[in-house]
């Protein structure tokens, strides 16, 4: 085959020669062939060529290397996708950067999809052959395959929890001073395009990340680590004119604590956190969480759901209105909340049944 395509290619007129090699086998016997060739045709193959997926390893490298030096880093992906177990990681982090970097590639073709770009990430945190900063680095390129809770940005969590500093930053990028001063240059950008972009997956960022600050490796959270955290943030935030939502965005934060063994959320260490740092906006970022995360709702008879879900809170408010009484507050609060929307159900299913008979 590399000799007829060798003697085909030979024989037809220049502007034919690279329809012919993309029409080629997709191996290494064509690209022996496509490299006898001067740079221009080397360059419109690899620019022009349809990537087949090839069971060689080899190959595979040599393709997606061509590929992102063409500058076509989503062709490079469909053509791993299969195969990324095949690529060297670093590699493939060289063409996720590529992909966050942009291409020529013509609009809509070589599209990509979470399922394939988490794999990639899965892939790469397993190696642990690329530092967690880089990692995080890439993670908030592509922040929007982690806004649906099933998968973590596991590295910008870990940077995040370790460095107060970056999520004031990305508070600063996603919301707008509460005064009429102007931010520092820092946080400017001219271009209103990449400005909006940038707050886009700033504020997706904060909506998403759940490593509690304190966390240690074994699962535990030490609360005085925590409170350093969140004083460290706050003051932060405070300077560039974000207290009130910078507030807001750390109680959804902490909204992710787990319940304490005794079932009640949160656990104590965060309990003890929160008793130290509440503040009302805080308390609003809890609440607004709280709410929104309680999942799939099902209709029973009227308001039984909520009246469940209030009955919870009641109990947690009692069992630490004593020892942490800030936090019971917010499961008082919560309590009402869900006490409203029982009457509201209640007083529907009335009516519904009215209307049945």
């Amino acid at each position: 085959m590399p000799d007829y395509v060798d003697r085909c290619a030979a024989a037809v007129s220049e502007e034919k020669v690279v329809p012919l090699l993309t029409s080629a086998p997709f191996d290494r016997a064509t690209w022996a062939v496509v490299d006898s060739f001067d740079s221009d045709v080397r360059t419109a193959y690899w620019r022009e060529l349809p990537p087949n997926w090839n069971r060689d390893e080899d190959d595979l490298l040599v393709g997606v290397t061509h590929l992102l030096k063409a500058i076509r880093p989503r062709a490079a992906f469909r053509l791993a996708h299969f195969s990324m177990k095949k690529l060297p990681p670093l590699v493939l982090f060289d063409l996720l950067a590529a992909i966050a970097r942009g291409s020529d590639e013509t609009a809509n073709t070589y599209q990509l999809d979470r399922h394939g770009l988490r794999e990639a990430f899965r892939r790469l945190n397993e190696s642990a052959d690329v530092k967690t900063d880089a990692m995080a680095g890439l993670e908030f390129a592509f922040i929007d395959i982690f806004d649906d809770g099933e998968a973590r940005p596991e590295n910008l969590e870990k940077e995040i929890a370790r460095n107060p500093e970056l999520f004031v930053q990305a508070v600063g990028f996603a919301f707008k001073r509460s005064d009429d001063n102007e931010d520092s240059s820092e946080l400017r950008l001219d271009d209103s395009n990449q400005k909006s972009n940038r707050a886009r997956s700033a504020y997706k960022l904060v909506d998403v990340i759940a490593l509690i600050p304190g966390r240690k490796d074994d699962g535990t959270i030490d609360s005085a680590d925590s409170v350093r955290w969140i004083e460290q943030a706050r003051a932060g935030y405070a300077t560039i004119a974000r207290e009130d939502v910078g507030d807001q965005m750390l109680g959804k934060l902490l909204s992710h604590a787990p319940a304490d063994d005794d079932g009640v959320w949160p656990c104590l260490p965060v309990r003890d956190t929160l008793e130290k740092v509440m503040t009302e906006h805080i308390g609003r970022g809890l609440h607004t969480a709280l709410f929104n995360s309680r999942g799939v709702t099902w209709r029973g008879s009227g308001g039984d759901q909520e009246r469940e879900r209030a009955t919870g809170y009641a109990r947690g408010a009692e069992a630490m209105q004593y020892t942490h009484p800030r936090v019971a507050a917010v499961h008082r609060d919560m309590e009402r909340t869900y006490l409203c929307h029982v009457e509201r159900e209640d007083t529907d299913a009335k009516a519904n049944r009215r209307l049945i008979r």
